[in-house]
């Protein structure tokens, strides 16, 4: 059995205001120890029995197939989730896989609300209590965390990312969400968005508020589902594709070098992300035609 060494605390990490009282005290003293000879997903890993009692972490254990919990069922965590990622399953087992991805995605669903302290507010006539801007807030919080970890830039990033990103996820399952928003965001973080999607599911799941319902926590699972399946199905082959066209192209229609180029070609990328554009031809007329209407007068 290793030797555990506490990290050197960081103040605002002690704070009881951010991990909270007796069990969220004693969870975070134990996620942010490490042992001093192994690595940070056995760091993690080591939280054992007392990380598979927190909701989030259960969910998040559940919705990759962990053998630790294989047979716990807890009625925040959905039950077997990941059997609800049918043909996806199996890539996003894989995704997590790598590095020490599934052990930062459990440490960003014990932290990803931790800005929401500093977040607080209290609307003066409702008294309604709100948490507007607690990701970017528990983003900082996550980057503290990197510091006492000391994990490296790439870790960092990744970390940084589920816990600033987090609510988006969520907002993205939306129903009147286009397909050309879900696509922006595939193509800024690529295999990234599957966790920050399986993170999404294990809030949802976590939640029982008087604003969560049995039927919105499926609804929220059923498109998590369909969005996984159709990025390993075609989005991740589409993103990686080649251009249609490039500036070279541009500038031989006579754009000069600048923002408009760079907003030409980021529309007609989209359009061929979606599909809307097939062929180089299609590429240089729907060029022509965004240049034309910022050539119009009034522009």
């Amino acid at each position: 059995m290793p030797t555990f060494q506490p990290i050197h605390t960081v103040g605002s990490l002690n704070d009881s205001r951010l991990v909270g009282d007796g069990q969220n005290r004693e969870l975070s003293s134990k996620l942010l120890e490490r042992p001093a000879d192994r690595s940070l997903a056995v760091g993690i890993e080591r939280a054992g029995d007392f990380v598979q009692d927190q909701q989030h972490a259960v969910a998040v254990a559940d919705l990759a197939h962990r053998p630790e919990v294989a047979g716990h069922r807890d009625q925040h965590a959905g039950g077997r989730a990941a059997d609800r990622l049918g043909p996806s399953a199996a890539q996003v087992k894989q995704n997590l896989g790598r590095h020490d991805r599934l052990a930062l995605l459990k440490l960003a669903a014990l932290f990803h609300d931790s800005g929401k302290p500093a977040a607080r507010a209290v609307a003066p006539v409702s008294g309604r209590v709100t948490f507007h801007g607690h990701a970017k807030a528990g983003s900082a919080v996550a980057g503290q965390v990197s510091d006492r970890l000391k994990l490296s830039a790439r870790d960092r990033e990744y970390f940084a990312n589920l816990a600033g990103n987090h609510m988006h996820a969520i907002d993205l399952s939306q129903p009147q969400v286009k397909l050309k928003t879900l696509l922006r965001w595939f193509r800024r973080l690529g295999d990234d968005m599957v966790p920050l999607i399986v993170l999404s599911m294990a809030d949802t799941q976590a939640t029982l508020g008087p604003a969560s319902s049995p039927a919105e926590r499926e609804r929220h699972l059923r498109w998590a589902r369909d969005t996984l399946s159709l990025y390993y199905a075609t989005i991740r082959e589409q993103l990686a594709s080649q251009p249609l066209i490039d500036g070279r192209d541009l500038l031989e229609m006579g754009v000069p070098p600048g923002p408009v180029l760079g907003r030409i070609l980021r529309t007609v990328r989209e359009a061929q992300d979606e599909k809307l554009v097939e062929t180089r031809a299609e590429a240089l007329k729907l060029s022509e035609s965004i240049l034309a209407g910022l050539a119009a007068p009034g522009r």
